[in-house]
């Protein structure tokens, strides 16, 4: 918060997805993704993506989450300061997270390391589960969430304002689940990113493409 080149970064990026990818990460995205990236650009924004094999999905993903930490320092609300963002990815299983979107940010980052923006690498840590802006490891990172059938759903009472939530394989994932996410997605700055094959006929990410799809 203190390097005088962050805040001119976060007033050109903090609204532009698309804009930091290309600037900040060095990627050239298709235009499926350039869709995906204007779709999360609203502060509340709720996306849901029918994706197939080989569509770029995970490396944009871990583009998207990595602006939304990077991007997202303050919030002003309700009188309040609060610092730092709070970004969830979750998957049926926790190893599709780990083997996919991680490894992508790890890449990312290494393209990061050699554009213009090279100096905001410094700032934060790439663990093997848990992504973090050094001194705020607490109050502003990029977590791991299981969501199978029968466990503890991992976003259970957590709020922030800048909060983003991202779940891969989406169709796999237990309605209880997104019953939990709807009671903590609340706030104006909570954003939430669904993809998946259209592998199924029922459940929440069917009904986001019908029933819930605000363009029906």
């Amino acid at each position: 918060l203190l390097d005088p080149r962050y805040e001119g970064f976060v007033e050109r990026y903090h609204g532009d997805p698309l804009r930091f990818c290309v600037e900040v990460c060095g990627f050239t995205p298709s235009q499926d993704q350039i869709d995906a990236c204007e779709a999360i650009q609203p502060p509340n924004a709720k996306v849901s993506v029918v994706s197939g094999t080989g569509t770029g999905k995970t490396s944009l993903f871990a583009r998207i989450v990595l602006w939304h930490m990077l991007c997202h320092p303050i919030a002003y609300y309700d009188g309040k300061i609060e610092i730092g963002s709070n970004t969830y990815i979750g998957a049926p299983k926790i190893s599709q997270v780990g083997d996919g979107i991680w490894k992508e940010m790890k890449d990312a980052f290494l393209s990061i390391a050699n554009g213009p923006h090279s100096w905001i690498n410094d700032y934060y840590v790439i663990a093997k589960t848990r992504v973090y802006v050094l001194g705020y490891s607490e109050q502003w990172f990029i977590a791991q969430i299981a969501m199978q059938k029968g466990e503890a759903v991992g976003v259970a009472g957590k709020h922030r304002y800048w909060q983003l939530i991202v779940i891969d394989e989406a169709c796999g994932v237990p309605d209880e689940h997104y019953n939990v996410i709807d009671g903590t997605q609340t706030q104006g700055g909570n954003r939430t990113l669904l993809a998946s094959q259209g592998a199924r006929n029922a459940g929440r990410f069917y009904d986001t493409h019908h029933s819930l799809n605000a363009a029906k």
